[in-house]
């Protein structure tokens, strides 16, 4: 399922996730164990090295779809 964008989005980071082409994170939303996968553009991952797990940040994405009921967020931008 897709979902028009763009969305911005707030939360709490719960992992940080740097394997992979694109960096990325986990966000948990307004309830706990509701987790968002953030997808930042490549070259991004500096800009990502100052946040920590357990720091509430706000993302401007480019898409949204949703997999096996985790939502995907791609395109994302720090707020």
């Amino acid at each position: 399922m897709r979902y028009a964008g763009p969305i911005r989005v707030a939360g709490t980071i719960a992992t940080m996730v740097q394997p992979g082409p694109t960096p990325a994170l986990s966000m948990e939303g307004r309830t706990r164990f509701n987790y968002m996968v953030v997808n930042f553009p490549a070259g991004y991952r500096e800009q990502l090295a100052l946040l920590s797990k357990g720091q509430f940040i706000t993302v401007s994405c480019q898409s949204v779809r949703s997999l096996g009921g985790t939502t995907i967020l791609s395109g994302c931008l720090l707020n």
